[in-house]
């Protein structure tokens, strides 16, 4: 099975949040479909964030628990260049 990362980028007003809480609260039902929604950091559901330091531990880590990963924030939108180094870690870990 192939390895995916899903990046939901949602601007603010438009739902995203709700996106989130639905995925935090059903972590487990994911898990056993192949899908990890890493816990976010602090209070807010959204757990996109790690990308701006998103290393190839976190993903071997991630994978080795999940073929799919999951992450979503708002701030991605406005902050893109945050995530600027993700394709390239992305091809060289085979996602």
């Amino acid at each position: 099975m192939s390895s995916r990362l899903i990046l939901h980028i949602g601007a603010p007003k438009c739902g995203s949040t709700y996106v989130q809480n639905l995925m935090l609260r059903n972590t487990d039902s994911l898990q056993t479909c192949g899908i990890l929604y890493p816990t976010p950091a602090g209070s807010h559901p959204g757990n996109g964030r790690a990308v701006q330091t998103l290393t190839e531990t976190n993903l071997q880590e991630w994978f080795g628990q999940a073929a799919t990963v999951f992450l979503s924030h708002e701030d991605l939108f406005s902050s893109a260049v945050q995530a600027k180094h993700l394709p390239q870690l992305a091809r060289e870990q085979g996602i």
